[in-house]
């Protein structure tokens, strides 16, 4: 049983590496420190981590030390939010790994499981907050969009010190002036 798992854990790398390596264009396992393929190996780590592999399993395809491994988790989320690139490509890579393949829920045990809900229910909650936000600014400057589509259409690139001057000016009832 043990033996048939390693070949299954070995096949699913083995297929994500491939995946990863044509979505980058690179080969992860190349022994190089460039920004691109240290990035693949992140999407790499990431996807199998949210898989329910360990660190040490992902350690040992990549032929890395789990410190490396860490390394790479502890800063992929982050590069995550700002990388937009970045980030279609992990999209791109999980959603065809994860094709057809059972939830990775049922592979994560006990307090992982327990810690993994914990901290999704957080980035619902931050996320919830954004939103709510984002209804809120939409709201107040919902009135103004006609105003913004006018400035936008005839303001040429320049000239923003002097409309936002004549516009203080208006608003504060002064008479205009060039």
């Amino acid at each position: 049983m043990k033996l048939k798992e390693e070949l299954s854990m070995q096949t699913e790398m083995e297929e994500l590496k491939s995946i990863v390596n044509k979505t980058f264009s690179i080969d992860i396992l190349k022994r190089c420190r460039k920004r691109e393929l240290v990035d693949a190996r992140r999407v790499f780590s990431k996807i199998l981590r949210e898989r329910g592999y360990t660190l040490i399993t992902i350690a040992k395809y990549l032929k890395k030390d789990h410190s490396t491994v860490i390394n790479l988790m502890n800063s992929v989320d982050t590069i995550l939010k700002t990388d937009r690139m970045l980030l279609e490509k992990y999209i791109i890579c999980r959603d065809a790994f994860l094709d057809g393949r059972e939830a990775a829920v049922s592979r994560i045990k006990g307090r992982n499981l327990f810690m993994k809900v914990a901290r999704l229910e957080t980035e619902i909650e931050k996320m919830l907050l954004e939103r709510e936000n984002v209804l809120i600014l939409k709201e107040k400057y919902t009135r103004l969009e006609k105003i913004i589509n006018l400035i936008n259409s005839r303001l040429h690139a320049g000239e923003e010190a002097l409309l936002e001057r004549k516009l203080y000016l208006l608003l504060n009832g002064k008479t205009l002036q060039s």
